[in-house]
């Protein structure tokens, strides 16, 4: 089984995309427990709970490894936010999970894109 320390390439890898936390600070959210961490064979996930005044919202934040086994992973983490009373996940993500995702029957946001500006 890998340690959280064989996924940080792909972990800053995806974090440099969103360019809004690196590695260590995402291991702080986790520890402080703001974030959860999943972890099962050659995958990791981590979550975190994004809570409206009308819902929580089961938000993937990162996923690594396998992608066989991020995908099996991913199915006890629906299962996780079932049981909290989640009703919804969401993932922002680069185009290549768009096969994949549409396996585990998630589909894109059919009244909104993620519009981004850099305000320099």
């Amino acid at each position: 089984m890998k340690t959280i320390e064989d996924f940080l390439p792909q972990v800053n890898r995806a974090l440099g995309y969103a360019r809004t936390y690196n590695a260590a600070e995402m291991a702080g959210e986790v520890l402080a427990g703001r974030a959860q961490l999943w972890q099962e064979g050659e995958a990791m996930i981590v979550t975190q709970l994004d809570e409206k005044p009308r819902e929580t919202i089961l938000r993937f934040w990162i996923a690594a490894g396998e992608l066989q086994d991020v995908l099996k992973l991913a199915t006890k983490v629906y299962e996780w936010g079932r049981e909290i009373g989640c009703k919804r996940a969401v993932f922002i993500g680069r185009k290549g999970w768009k096969k994949p995702l549409a396996a585990q029957g998630w589909e894109a946001d059919k009244h909104m894109v993620l519009y981004e500006k850099e305000l320099l």
